[in-house]
């Protein structure tokens, strides 16, 4: 079960710190019922009670974005052990790299794609996953525009697309998916207006 900053963040820890003090205020320090303080030790007793509730929600808030990011770095091993163990005895390209894609996607949760060299060398679509519909299609297609930033990708050797200095116009980001002096095609994630 998630409570406190764990949970919500820092600024209700911080909020409820504050009314915690005005209520200890209120309630029970002499005179009662008013906001008043008459003895100046307890103006100390709050201010260090403030002090160390906001240190402490801070640093919380510190563990909760660290948690969860280890979430997600999890989330992706365990999507790359699965396809690996998927894909381990398979030598069928193109299943592959619609596992490739699909696990990516999913990992992701962005559409994705790989474009594999035929015998002539030209780039085709080997698989793609849309992130919306949850599921591998056959229907996705790449503008004029996009296949050059992916051809550019590949013949060059790298990144390029959305998200780098090259080419930073294009919607995906492509990756060349290289093995040695080899490339064996790109893979392209949809970035659109959604931060990387």
């Amino acid at each position: 079960r998630h409570c406190g900053p764990s949970w919500w963040g820092r600024w209700p820890s911080y909020f409820t710190a504050v009314i915690s003090v005005a209520c200890f205020d209120y309630l029970f320090v002499p005179p009662l019922f008013t906001f008043s303080v008459y003895d100046f030790r307890f103006v100390w007793s709050f201010a260090i009670f403030l002090l160390v509730s906001f240190l402490i929600g801070g640093r919380t808030e510190w563990l909760r974005r660290e948690a969860k990011a280890a979430q997600l770095r999890e989330r992706g091993i365990r999507a790359l052990y699965k396809f690996s163990r998927e894909i381990a005895a398979v030598i069928d390209l193109e299943f592959i790299c619609r596992e490739l894609v699909r696990h990516a996607g999913e990992t992701i949760g962005r559409d994705t794609l790989v474009l594999c060299p035929d015998k002539s060398g030209k780039l085709y679509l080997a698989g793609s996953y849309d992130s919306s519909r949850f599921a591998l299609v056959e229907d996705f297609s790449l503008s004029d525009a996009e296949y050059a930033v992916a051809v550019w990708s590949y013949k060059n050797r790298r990144v390029a697309g959305c998200s780098t200095e090259t080419l930073p116009g294009a919607e995906n980001l492509y990756v060349p998916l290289t093995a040695g002096e080899n490339v064996g095609g790109v893979f392209g994630v949809r970035i659109g207006t959604q931060p990387v």
